[in-house]
């Protein structure tokens, strides 16, 4: 979504997860990779989310609203 957030693809019936990051993480990554996230599982609240995540909000994010997402202090691209 940009260098800081991205949003694992949700399985049918699921509503995927935000990862948020105050390092940049995006740029080494592609959409098809395998990821392995570590950090704090928080409720996503648009009112809160610059505060809470330390990153702008942007009306994207509207669409994950009390969803869980992650603050991630690792992202790491998975080998095969």
């Amino acid at each position: 979504m940009d260098d800081h957030v991205f949003h694992i693809a949700s399985e049918p019936g699921t509503d995927g997860l935000l990862i948020v990051s105050v390092e940049p993480i995006v740029d080494r990554l592609d959409a098809d990779d395998v990821v392995e996230v570590t950090g704090t599982v928080r409720e996503v609240a648009p009112s809160t989310f610059e505060d809470e995540f330390s990153v702008p909000y942007v009306e994207e994010y509207e669409q994950f609203q009390t969803r869980n997402g992650i603050l991630a202090t690792s992202v790491e691209v998975v080998d095969d």
